[in-house]
Parts: C-alpha cells; sequence; structure tokens
C-alpha cells in the first residue's frame, strides 16, 4: 500500500519473495538513499515510446481501456520513472528513485498472448548524475546478490551513444544502464542530468 501526503491510497500487491529481497537490498545496501516508488502497469504510447524516441511496435493494447490516457500494457519501467520525475520538478534535488513492477511482452506461448515480466529500475537525477554514479549503486547492489557481470557497450535510442550498454551475466542480457539522451531529458521537462539501469528480474531468478 501506497499513502501519499494528500492521504490518496493506493493499494496494490506485492511481486512475490524475490521482488521483496530486492527491495530490502535497494534500502539496505547498495541503494541506499534512493526512493521506492509505485506506478501503474498500464500507460500510453507517448509515455513508454514517443517521449523515449522508441519505436511503437508491439505495443499491447488494452481491449476496453476504462481512461483513454491509459492504453497499453507496459513493456518497460523507465519511462514511469521519468514521468514520476517531471511530476515532481518541484521536489529539492538529488532525486534518486527505484521501482520493482511488472512489465508485459508479447507471447504467443502463453495462454493469454502476453507474458509479464518482473524488473527493477533505478534513476538519479542531479546536476552531476551520470554514468559513473548509476554504474556505482548498480555495482554495488549486484555484488550484495552474489552476482557478477559486465557491462557491453551498445547503441540505446534513450540513451546517450557512448554511455550507454548492456548488462551481461553468464553469457545473458540481464538489462541496460547509462545516461539518458538530453533530448530526452527535455521531452520530460527535466534540465538535469539523468542516470538511470533497468534489470529483468525474470532472467536473475533463473541465474543458479
Amino acid at each position: 500500500m501506497l499513502v501519499l501526503e494528500d492521504g490518496t491510497i493506493f493499494r496494490g500487491t506485492g511481486l512475490g519473495a524475490f521482488g521483496h529481497t530486492l527491495g530490502e537490498v535497494c534500502f539496505n545496501t547498495s541503494m541506499t538513499g534512493y526512493q521506492e516508488i509505485m506506478t501503474y502497469s498500464v500507460s500510453s504510447p507517448e509515455t513508454m515510446a514517443k517521449k523515449m524516441n522508441m519505436p511503437e511496435d508491439e505495443q499491447i493494447e488494452l481491449q476496453n481501456p476504462s481512461m483513454t490516457t491509459y492504453t497499453i500494457l507496459r513493456p518497460w519501467l523507465l519511462p514511469s520513472l521519468m514521468e514520476f520525475l517531471s511530476n515532481n520538478t518541484h521536489v529539492e534535488y538529488p532525486q534518486r528513485i527505484f521501482e520493482v513492477g511488472q512489465c508485459f511482452t508479447c507471447d504467443p506461448s502463453t495462454p493469454t498472448g502476453v507474458k509479464d515480466i518482473p524488473k527493477l529500475s533505478a534513476v538519479t537525477v542531479h546536476a552531476t548524475a551520470g554514468f559513473t554514479e548509476i554504474r556505482q549503486s548498480l555495482d554495488s547492489l549486484l555484488r550484495s546478490l552474489g552476482i557478477e557481470y559486465s557491462v557491453r557497450p551498445s547503441a540505446h535510442p534513450s540513451f546517450v551513444e557512448g554511455r550507454t550498454g548492456q548488462l551481461v551475466t553468464k553469457n545473458q542480457n540481464i538489462g541496460t544502464i547509462g545516461e539518458l539522451n538530453p533530448r530526452i531529458i527535455k521531452t520530460w521537462g527535466l534540465s538535469l542530468p539523468v542516470g538511470a539501469f533497468e534489470l529483468d528480474l525474470s532472467l536473475l531468478l533463473n541465474l543458479n
């Protein structure tokens, strides 16, 4: 349950022991100083794709959306965190937030044609935020879980070229890390540098 300052209450469902464990790790070790947030698992093409400079292919549309602004299931968490930050520019910086939440992808092998994937995303934003800081947070988090990994340089439409990479462990791509492109940051109404990473927790579950 999440209770906001104005008394608004959001109730949700836990993601199981693994998600809870990661949340505890974030608070107690590697990501001390990061605020956990909870956002909706439904969103819009503008939030998930357009504002992140991503293609709109393979989006999972809701058949009967209750709101015209929420018409798809989210495929990743980072846009939700950016939306949160854009709504909280009045809050003092630095701002560091993370979320553990469900994302969705098309999967014809499932009865519904949709597969839900637990993910973890974290963002730091302030005047000197960047790759080094967010990498240090990720290092501590994965080290506390006993996971060794490497960063493989790659390109991503949302991140600065040369300042982003794929997160690889045991020959599996488990996520992405980098500095957000200034054009993306401006699109969200922000003016300070942003460092971020996103992990696929379903892959981490199967590492051992």
